[in-house]
């Protein structure tokens, strides 16, 4: 019974050594091979910021708090969320605002249902570019600050009873501005000044997550970030300067478990977010054709062909196979530069983004006549170049 004991205290005693001499970087190779096995999770994040400072000569003090709690099944594609925020205004007056949000994300179409403070709720839907699924997942935003980023792996803590290996952070900018931006999507419905401000905070952000030991999962991230802005980050233009001080912090729990998110019956009555706010879908409509159309015209124009030689017959909204499938040393002979495209080697297709537009048996240097992979549309093409809107995306 003795040595029993003997042995549990000393394994006790040499875990903490031993997760010392695994390598960061391990943990970050486990981290992003294990991520993409995810089927399902659930996650909670709080983000706080707090400002506080002197305009036009008048102290102010304010908090934002905002608490987010979501489902997502990566299989079946859904993804359930709700959020409460609440901002607390205690100079010059003391003053306080809730406002609540419950959303599903159903394959490629947003429901929200937004709570105001006089208890009054109304069901909208938008339709989402394709793209914002993983905008919008919040293990794949996580798993991002971990790219190109200096990691350190300082020691070991329990998150929800599970010994964590604890990773310290100096991300990428750029990565955590993407990453930071996602994460406060919904957040933009209601403060959209969210991503000048984090712009303004992100040079000095001090970044921390925990990562499960046996199955290297994501098991907590927490990010900090402080600073001085002047108030037209806020939109005004007043004189003066605020201290802000923000922190998100989320965790992620219940990976692969089973779970069902099902939209309510009331939200199929939901009510365009657009239309309600007064965007009208046909101008939107009629400029992304337009957009098409003129982005079509200039790859003809660069790439100096007079029609185009293999054809998108079949509506996509993927500007990265539209408007011509062209195949290198088939269709797509030479460059501009007379340079012979390599099969297999260039890429194929004239494309309006990520098109390969030099003869180098490379892929490199591609060109973007648009300023995104996938339209709210769907488009066909003729020979001539004349592009046509199937469905509008608002249907």
């Amino acid at each position: 019974m003795w040595k029993k004991l003997l042995v549990i205290f000393v394994v006790a005693a040499l875990l903490p050594l031993l997760a010392s001499c695994v390598s960061a970087e391990k943990v970050v190779e486990g981290v992003v091979q294990e991520m993409h096995e995810i089927s399902t999770y659930q996650y909670d994040m709080n983000t706080t910021i707090n400002m506080a400072g002197v305009v036009e000569g008048e102290e102010g003090d304010v908090t934002i708090d905002i608490d987010l709690n979501g489902t997502v099944d990566n299989v079946n594609r859904r993804m359930w969320m709700e959020m409460e925020l609440a901002i607390f205004v205690t100079l010059p007056e003391e003053e306080e605002m809730v406002v609540g949000m419950e959303m599903y994300l159903i394959g490629n179409d947003a429901y929200m249902l937004i709570e105001a403070e006089d208890e009054t709720s109304q069901w909208f839907k938008e339709r989402m570019p394709i793209g914002s699924w993983d905008a919008m997942a919040k293990l794949d935003t996580d798993v991002a600050i971990l790219e190109e980023a200096v990691v350190t792996l300082v020691g070991s803590e329990k998150i929800r009873g599970i010994d964590c290996h604890v990773l310290e952070i100096i991300p990428n900018e750029e990565r955590l501005l993407d990453a930071v931006s996602q994460d406060t999507i919904a957040e933009e419905l209601f403060l959209p000044f969210m991503e000048e401000l984090i712009i303004e905070l992100i040079e000095d952000a001090s970044v921390k997550q925990w990562v499960e030991m046996d199955t290297l999962f994501l098991a907590k991230t927490e990010i900090t970030m402080e600073g001085e802005v002047p108030p037209d980050v806020f939109g005004d233009e007043a004189e003066g300067m605020l201290t802000v001080n923000m922190t998100i912090t989320s965790s992620i729990f219940n990976y692969n478990e089973p779970f069902n998110i099902e939209l309510p019956t009331e939200a199929e009555e939901a009510i365009s977010w657009d239309m309600f706010f007064g965007a009208e879908e046909t101008e939107a409509a009629e400029t992304e054709l337009a957009n098409i159309q003129a982005a079509t015209h200039a790859l003809m124009v660069d790439n100096e062909i007079a029609t185009l030689p293999n054809l998108v017959i079949v509506a996509t909204n993927d500007m990265s196979a539209f408007p011509d499938t062209s195949v290198c040393g088939i269709d797509k002979i030479e460059d501009t530069n007379g340079n012979l495209y390599v099969r297999g080697e260039d890429m194929n297709g004239y494309f309006l983004y990520q098109h390969d537009i030099t003869g180098d048996g490379a892929q490199t240097g591609l060109v973007n006549y648009l300023a995104s992979q996938y339209s709210m549309g769907t488009y066909t093409v003729d020979t001539n170049g004349t592009v046509y809107q199937v469905t509008t995306g608002f249907e």
